[in-house]
């Protein structure tokens, strides 16, 4: 496996408390970093937390599709772990499975503010 040097730096990663998202904070973490687990789902936190070195992760509860929570949360983030010199963009959204065309504008929007807010804080 490869490894990789991310001693003294700080990762954001949207998504991180599952998934690919999760597989990212463990490499990272693993390599030296402190993560910032930018996520809605706080039931993992515990087990999150549990999982990798003490005082290498912050797991404020986020929600990417609301301007004012990554806003907060951007702000919180530095005075826990230092700035972010990494960021990753790993948050998932679910909608249903159609054409562009069929797709309800309502529900195609939140991805779009999802993306948009989380890269223009």
């Amino acid at each position: 496996m490869n490894t990789y040097d991310f001693k003294g730096k700080t990762v954001a990663v949207t998504g991180g408390a599952n998934g690919i998202g999760a597989a990212v904070v463990d490499r990272m973490v693993q390599g030296g970093a402190k993560a910032a687990i930018w996520d809605i789902d706080s039931d993992t936190r515990d087990a999150r937390l549990a999982k990798l070195p003490a005082g290498a992760l912050y797991f404020p509860q986020t929600d990417v599709a609301d301007m004012a929570s990554v806003t907060d949360t951007f702000a919180a983030t530095q005075p826990a772990l230092g700035p972010v010199d990494v960021f990753v963009d790993s948050d998932g959204f679910s909608g249903p499975s159609r054409t562009v065309a069929a797709y309800p504008f309502d529900t195609f929007r939140d991805p779009t503010r999802t993306t948009l807010y989380v890269h223009i804080p």
